[in-house]
C-alpha cells in the first residue's frame, strides 16, 4: 500500500503545472549513457545504472559492487571539435548505503575572439587571440535502500561554465560562472513480479547483467535545482535546466537464454513552455545474459519533426560491459560508447 501511494504522489508531483521559460546550460539535456541513448533516452527506473548519478540517483541503491564507468560522445557529428565525456565512480557500503562520484565535461576546441568590429585585432596584426568554452558539472551523489525494493537518492554538484574569459567590449565582467545544483529520486522495484516469466538458475547465472529485474520498475526524479544564472547582466538571470522525470521498466521474460525488457520515461524540462517535452521509449533483447541489442525512438511532443530513432549494442561479460549506440539527432547521425567495470567488494 506504502509502495503505491509512494508511486501516486510522485506521479501528481510529474503532471503539476510550473511556471516555464528558457533555460541554460542546455548541455545537461543531453544522455551521457550509451545504453539509455540506444533505448530512446529511457533511463529514470533502470535499477543499478552505473550512469544513475545523471538519470536518477536512487538507482546507486540496490548496488553492491565499486563501478567505475566513463563514455564519450560527439553530439554535434558535423563539428569534431565539440565533445562530450563523462566519469563516474560509485562506492556501496554494507548498510550505509552507496556514494558516487561523476564528472561531466563538454568543450570545444579554441575559438577566435570577435567584438562589434568583427575579429580582435590582434588576431590580425599579432598573436590571434583565442578562448576555450568550456562546461563541467562536479556531482557527489548518495542513495540508499530503505527497503528490499524502495531505494532513495540526493545529489549536489558545481556547475562551471566558461563561456569566454575575456570581457565584453563595454560591459562589465565575463562570460564565466559557477553555480550549485541538487538533484533527488526514488525508484521501486520488483512490483507485481508475477508479470514476469523466469525459468529456474542455471550454470549461466553467474555471468548476469545486474541491472534486469522481474515484473516493473518506476523511478522518478528531479534534476539540475538551483539558482537562476547570469553571466554579465543580473537582470539577465536564466533558470538552471531543470528536469522532472517519471519512467517504467517492464521485464516481460528473463532466462539463460533470452531477456527482455520494455522502457518508458516521460520527461518534463521544467522551465521551458511546455507541459510535456519528450516521451522516450525503448526495448533490449538480451542473448545468453551476454548480448544486448537495443531501439528506442526519441518523440518530441511540441516539434514531432525533431524526434529520433535511435539502437546500439552491448557486451556483459563478469564485470566488464560495454556499450555503443548510434542516433540521428542533430544534422548526421553520430556514435556514442560507453564502458564499466564493476567489481565485488
Amino acid at each position: 500500500m506504502k509502495q503505491n501511494l509512494l508511486i501516486l504522489l510522485c506521479f501528481s508531483l510529474f503532471i503539476t503545472e510550473l511556471y516555464s521559460q528558457t533555460s541554460t546550460a542546455r548541455f545537461l539535456y543531453w544522455s551521457p549513457s550509451a545504453e539509455v541513448t540506444a533505448l530512446g533516452g529511457a533511463g529514470v527506473a533502470i535499477v543499478n545504472n552505473s550512469f544513475s548519478a545523471y538519470y536518477n540517483p536512487a538507482g546507486f541503491g540496490f548496488n553492491q559492487k565499486l563501478g567505475i564507468t566513463s563514455s564519450f560522445m560527439q553530439p554535434f557529428p558535423s563539428f569534431g571539435n565539440t565533445a562530450q565525456f563523462m566519469f563516474s565512480i560509485s562506492c556501496p557500503f554494507k548498510e550505509l548505503g552507496t556514494v558516487a562520484l561523476t564528472l561531466n565535461s563538454y568543450w570545444m576546441d579554441a575559438q577566435l575572439r570577435t567584438g562589434s568590429w568583427g575579429p580582435d585585432t590582434y588576431g590580425i596584426l599579432e598573436e590571434p587571440k583565442l578562448f576555450k568554452p568550456s562546461n563541467y558539472q562536479i556531482k557527489a551523489s548518495y542513495s540508499n535502500a530503505l527497503s528490499g525494493n524502495v531505494s532513495i537518492g540526493l545529489s549536489a554538484s558545481i556547475l562551471r561554465i566558461v563561456l569566454s574569459s575575456s570581457g565584453t567590449e563595454s560591459e562589465q565582467g565575463n562570460g564565466e560562472v559557477s553555480t550549485i545544483l541538487l538533484d533527488a529520486g526514488v525508484l521501486v522495484k520488483d512490483l507485481f513480479n508475477m508479470a514476469t516469466y523466469q525459468s529456474k538458475a542455471d550454470t549461466l547465472d553467474n555471468i548476469t547483467n545486474d541491472n534486469i529485474h522481474p515484473g516493473i520498475s518506476v523511478g522518478f526524479s528531479l534534476l539540475n535545482f538551483g539558482p537562476k544564472i547570469y553571466y554579465i547582466d543580473n537582470a539577465q538571470k536564466d533558470p538552471s535546466p531543470s528536469i522532472a522525470l517519471l519512467g517504467f521498466v517492464y521485464t516481460p521474460i528473463i532466462t539463460s537464454t533470452i531477456s527482455a525488457r520494455i522502457l518508458m520515461d516521460f520527461e518534463k524540462r521544467i522551465y521551458d513552455s511546455n507541459k510535456l517535452d519528450y516521451i522516450h521509449s525503448g526495448a533490449e533483447f538480451i542473448l545468453y545474459k551476454m548480448f544486448s541489442l537495443r531501439g528506442g525512438y526519441a518523440a518530441n511532443i511540441i516539434s514531432p519533426e525533431l524526434s529520433y530513432p535511435t539502437f546500439g549494442i552491448g557486451i556483459n561479460y563478469k564485470f566488464i560491459y560495454a556499450n555503443v549506440s548510434r542516433y540521428k539527432k542533430y544534422l548526421l547521425p553520430t556514435w556514442q560508447f560507453d564502458t564499466k567495470i564493476s567489481l565485488e567488494l
